[in-house]
């Protein structure tokens, strides 16, 4: 069986979402967020995926009938599901719902973040005399570099970019939460199981560098080894973020590669410095 990928690039939603996207930089971000995408899946070799960008049909005369239908059919208290005041948030859910029928989706995978929305969406998606979407929800996430929350391009200091220098991404590990023997919370342990293992190639390992003293080099196989070593205390905080850290860049390298030319145009047009010398914060939504 075939199975293609559509990625939605919810620049409409990033802007209405009380303008954590403003306007005049929409589309140089979505750019940006685009080419990110595609260098991504060409070092993961994954095909057949469609990138689009919400405003491609959400502003058609069509669809926004339909959401007029839609918002017909809702309370603002439940479609209440973004901080915030202003009208632009509730629509957000609206978009949501009616995307996944109209670009003819089988299936939707969901973050935990969204598991609001995709419960709001199966109703109204069913008012509308549609067929609901069968909707895959991940809990695992990758965790803010603080520790709470999604790990969020809103926040420079609690991302990790690939536009991080190496230096950058080693300093970001190595102040993350990681108390030893103890798996809550720890920042590391979730990039190695959520980020580093999976994308290995089949056979891979995660060869951590020791001294003789800490008991020589170490070479982990998979994810419940490292977290066995970690809790019995045979694997240090401090050696552990050191080669998570090394994976990480390791990752981004054949990305700062490609884009090292113009990396700092990119940066620069997708979120342009506004008063105060502050970076305007990325499309990212905040959940009730």
């Amino acid at each position: 069986m075939k199975v293609s990928l559509t990625i939605v690039i919810s620049d409409l939603d990033a802007f209405l979402d009380n303008e954590k996207c403003p306007w005049n930089v929409r589309e140089v971000r979505c750019d940006y967020y685009e080419a990110m995408l595609k260098q991504c899946l060409k070092q993961l070799e994954i095909n057949d995926v469609k990138i689009i960008r919400g405003n491609a049909h959400q502003i058609e005369p069509e669809y926004t009938l339909e959401m007029y239908k839609m918002a017909s059919k809702v309370t603002r208290d439940d479609a209440t599901l973004l901080e915030g005041t202003s009208l632009g948030t509730l629509l957000c859910p609206l978009y949501y719902a009616i995307d996944q029928y109209w670009l003819k989706a089988d299936l939707v995978v969901v973050g935990e973040d969204m598991r609001k929305f995709a419960q709001l969406a199966a109703q109204m998606i069913e008012r509308q005399g549609e067929q609901p979407r069968a909707q895959l929800l991940i809990t695992d996430v990758l965790p803010s570099m603080n520790g709470v929350g999604k790990m969020s391009a809103s926040d420079a200091e609690f991302h990790l970019d690939p536009f991080d220098t190496p230096k950058q991404t080693k300093q970001k590990i190595a102040r993350s939460f990681c108390e030893p023997c103890n798996v809550n919370g720890n920042i590391a342990l979730q990039l190695a199981k959520l980020f580093i293992f999976p994308l290995s190639e089949s056979g891979e390992a995660l060869h951590i560098e020791r001294s003789a003293e800490n008991g020589g080099d170490l070479t982990v196989s998979n994810y419940a080894e490292l977290e066995k070593l970690f809790v019995d205390g045979s694997l240090h905080p401090g050696d552990l973020k050191s080669a998570v850290a090394k994976s990480i860049n390791a990752f981004f390298e054949p990305i700062r590669k490609e884009f090292a030319s113009k990396q700092a145009k990119m940066l620069s047009a997708a979120f342009p410095t506004v008063k105060g010398g502050a970076k305007n914060s990325s499309a990212t939504q905040q959940k009730k």
